[in-house]
């Protein structure tokens, strides 16, 4: 599967993963002289929050009760730039 554009696999994705019941977000990339190299686009539930080290309350702070919005969802997909400029996308 090949791409024009990180624009195009994006949009791709997109519409996947619409159909499939979930949303993305862009992750990394590496860029260089304004040239994408490589871009990954993963499910916005992948990985998961990072723990705090004081978990103890503070008298002089609300503490938030946040809901957890990450899950360590393993849907995502990376597209690298061929000999061909063309986005492809990398099996890992």
């Amino acid at each position: 599967m090949s791409f024009e554009t990180t624009d195009a696999a994006e949009q791709f994705y997109k519409s996947y993963a619409h159909g499939a019941g979930f949303s993305i977000r862009v992750g990394q990339q590496k860029l260089e002289n304004n040239i994408v190299y490589w871009k990954g686009f993963m499910c916005s539930r992948q990985g998961y929050r990072k723990k705090k080290r004081n978990a103890q309350p503070s008298n002089s702070k609300t503490i938030l009760n946040l809901f957890e919005t990450r899950y360590g969802c393993e849907a995502y997909i990376y597209v690298k730039l061929s000999s061909d400029n063309r986005y492809t996308r990398v099996n890992d």
